[in-house]
């Protein structure tokens, strides 16, 4: 009998130490992960995004030079995981020489009406303040004639994000620049400058490879149009030059989701066989590695997370209406598959809810309506007639005409996804 038992036990702690190893298998990564994550694999050198570091520099120095040596010690605090002290040093903003940097109540949204405001009582105040930005101008036309920009950091909940700051700062720059021109009776030079401006926007757009980058600067190209929208209002201008709409490169948010996809795949790899998984607290008790990889494969949770990233990349080169129609198939919406037993903490990760990244790219659509509306304008001098003849480029929507806001200062469309008035709407009156 008891041999029986002793032969039970035995077989018992055999079939768990092969239980336990087996646990401890994760998958394989899936092959369409691999390749999207490939997509945005990080260069080794971009004079663009050295340059967009170091623009505010001192003005005896050089950006690229300077923007190098920023990107050094982010890359050793990237290497050594130091984050505490990147935080508290924060590197960038020593750097910054505040004469070159512009700060000024002036520099606002011009699409906004206290802004134009603000400006109209402070015009003779605009000589003085483009006088002392002339050499962050100059640097900001340098950046933009720079073909070769790529985000040289690597993807992270927590990296540096390059000083966007700047890009808005010299945009509303050039906004003000024109306005003065303008008011000076140099209104054609003024108008064919903010055009120009358009197109580096454009590029720029592009060339950007952070959701946030795109983000921002779809935000200067809508900034971009209300300027030259209001220098045509304010001095009686016929314009004659249509704007294009955006091309699929211009809305691609491939990139984006690729490296946000590294991201994620880098912040799993790290927790592999992490003894306190469970707690960021250094001194909390820790779970034996082997326990932890029961619990938690990497290349299981990336898998089923990254999903999503797969397919809002996939969403963002649609066709307007097959976008909408997409979004609103939510069945179509990946599902992510749980695995309780052999990946439950990996899981509880992958239900963690994402942002809704629909109204991210519902965005770019919405500032097709904006450049449609404004070359609506072009030809119409009758808000009756714009009404009459546009058209959404939502087909299939209710309301495919533009309507009259509350105030009788702008023209909107409606948009499927966002309820409140974002890009798709253009101001007709001051």
């Amino acid at each position: 009998m008891l041999k029986i038992m002793v032969k039970i036990i035995v077989g018992t702690l055999i079939l768990l130490l092969l239980a336990c190893l087996a646990l401890q298998m994760d998958d394989e990564l899936d092959e369409d992960q691999i390749s999207f994550m490939k997509l945005s694999e990080t260069p080794a050198q971009s004079d663009a995004y050295f340059y967009l570091l170091g623009l505010a520099v001192d003005k005896n120095k050089d950006p690229i030079s300077e923007g190098k040596k920023l990107y050094e010690g982010i890359k050793l605090i990237e290497n050594h995981n130091q984050r505490a002290n990147y935080l508290d040093q924060k590197p960038i903003q020593l750097m910054l020489d505040k004469s070159i940097f512009p700060e000024d109540e002036l520099l606002c949204s011009v699409g906004q009406s206290e802004c134009m405001t603000v400006i109209d009582n402070n015009l003779d105040r605009i000589p003085q303040l483009l006088s002392k930005n002339t050499l962050f101008i100059k640097r900001y036309q340098t950046f933009l004639h720079l073909d070769d920009y790529h985000t040289l950091t690597q993807p992270s909940v927590d990296e540096p994000f390059p000083p966007y700051e700047y890009l808005s700062m010299a945009t509303r720059i050039i906004n003000l620049q024109q306005i003065w021109q303008a008011s000076q009776g140099k209104q054609a030079q003024a108008i064919n400058a903010l055009y120009q401006s358009h197109e580096q926007l454009r590029k720029l757009l592009t060339k950007q490879d952070m959701l946030i980058g795109k983000l921002i600067v779809l935000n200067l190209l809508s900034e971009n149009i209300d300027a030259i929208n209001l220098l045509a209002m304010t001095h009686n201008l016929t314009l004659s030059t249509p704007l294009l709409l955006l091309t699929k490169q211009d809305r691609s948010l491939v990139n984006s989701f690729s490296r946000d996809a590294r991201g994620g795949y880098q912040l799993y790899s790290k927790l592999d066989r992490a003894e306190n998984i469970f707690s960021s607290n250094l001194s909390s008790p820790h779970i034996p590695s082997w326990v932890t990889r029961i619990l938690y494969k990497p290349n299981m949770t990336t898998n089923q997370s990254n999903k999503w990233y797969l397919y809002f990349a996939m969403l963002s080169e649609l066709p307007a209406n097959e976008f909408v129609q997409e979004v609103q198939l939510s069945d179509r919406i990946p599902a992510i598959k749980t695995h309780w037993i052999r990946n439950s903490i990996g899981t509880v990760l992958s239900q963690v809810s994402v942002p809704n990244y629909q109204e991210y790219i519902a965005d770019f659509w919405d500032m097709d309506s904006k450049i449609q509306l404004f070359n609506a304008a072009l030809n119409n001098n009758e808000i009756s007639d714009i009404i009459d003849t546009t058209k959404s480029i939502y087909a299939d929507q209710k309301n495919i005409a533009p309507y009259l806001s509350e105030d009788k200062k702008q023209l909107c469309f409606d948009s499927p996804i966002h309820s409140e008035p974002k890009y798709n709407c253009l101001k007709i009156k001051l």
